[in-house]
């Protein structure tokens, strides 16, 4: 991801289709999941689980189920800035034939798109629980850059992909998917994308953020803590 990312490469490598429909989405509905999520957003890049990646932006995101599908944090985030309604996105719907979704944004946004790792959050709150039967499905998603290599893994006793693929690519969610499969939710909470970072699911965003507070003296912490600004 930092080659991409250095090389200039964009961000997300999906096709996003804007939904009238989507955009028309009620925010007072999610307004419970955006705020939690602008929290678990300042609270990942305050540990440095969410470190600033090549591009300047930070290598880490969040999302949650919502009535419309999901709710994710959006591509792009700036550090030491609190996230407002305007830096979330409803993806509705991901097709995974063809490598495309379709998204809304809210009204006080004029050019926020999905987070790259989209792919990664339906994939872990909509397709895994479904495709695997999972009987109790998580609700809550942390995705940091943090911990990504088999020696953290190992050390701390998370499950890890033995295979290294670009983010936001197909190859890079069956990668998920497989680990996902193979050590289910709710006996595990956190898994390792090798070279990717860290997944977190949980029931709520107390839940996640619990999780991922069990690895905080493992995080290198952050020099640009966010401002205090507005939760839209």
């Amino acid at each position: 991801e930092e080659i991409s990312l250095a090389a200039g490469e964009a961000r997300i490598k999906f096709e996003c289709r804007r939904s009238p429909k989507l955009d028309s989405f009620d925010e007072e509905t999610v307004s419970t999941q955006i705020s939690g999520l602008s929290a678990a957003l300042v609270v990942l890049e305050e540990l440095g689980a969410a470190p600033i990646a090549p591009d300047g932006k930070l290598a880490g995101n969040a999302g949650a189920v919502c009535p419309q599908g999901i709710i994710v944090s959006r591509s792009g985030k700036p550090p030491g800035v609190v996230p407002a309604a305007s830096d979330f996105c409803v993806v509705g719907s991901f097709d995974s034939e063809k490598w495309s979704c379709e998204y809304g944004r809210s009204s006080a946004s004029d050019c926020a798109q999905p987070t790259s790792d989209a792919p990664l959050h339906w994939a872990s709150l909509v397709r895994a629980p479904k495709e695997f039967g999972w009987e109790r499905k998580p609700q809550y998603l942390l995705h940091g850059h943090a911990l990504e290599t088999e020696y953290e893994a190992q050390q701390l006793k998370i499950p890890i992909s033995t295979q290294e693929t670009l983010f936001s690519t197909k190859e890079d969610t069956d990668a998920l998917m497989q680990l996902l499969q193979e050590f289910p939710y709710p006996a595990n909470k956190i898994w390792i994308r090798k070279g990717h970072g860290f997944v977190i699911l949980g029931s709520s965003i107390d839940d996640v953020t619990a999780t991922l507070g069990c690895y905080k003296t493992h995080f290198s912490g952050c020099a640009h803590p966010a401002k205090r600004a507005r939760i839209a």
